[in-house]
Order: C-alpha cells, then sequence, then structure tokens
C-alpha cells in the first residue's frame, strides 16, 4: 500500500516523470528520444559484459 501511495506521489509531481518511467520500462518506443541513453547502455553493456574487453581492444 505504502509503495502504491509514494507511486501515485511521484507522478502527481510532473508529466516528464511518467515520461521517464516509461522510457526506462520501454526504451525502444522513443529510440532516438527519451530511451536513447538507455538503449546505449544496453549496447555497452552486451558488447564489453561487465568488465569490459580492455584497453583499445574491440
Amino acid at each position: 500500500m505504502l509503495g502504491l501511495y509514494a507511486l501515485a506521489k511521484f507522478t502527481q509531481k510532473g508529466a516528464f516523470r511518467i515520461a521517464r518511467i516509461t522510457s526506462f520500462l520501454n526504451p525502444w518506443a522513443d529510440k532516438q528520444g527519451d530511451g536513447w541513453q538507455i538503449i546505449q547502455s544496453l549496447y555497452a553493456i552486451g558488447s564489453g559484459g561487465l568488465f569490459g574487453v580492455g584497453l583499445r581492444r574491440k
């Protein structure tokens, strides 16, 4: 119950917060806009893993 109340208060403060939540849940809906940074981070983790590939290596 407390979580639902907090979510309701969080989304009442501004429409941009709702946009941030929806872009986090589905970043591919707006690839060039709000979801761009999330998609880029997923690509980075996908290509390098959690520990990376090393300095100047592909």
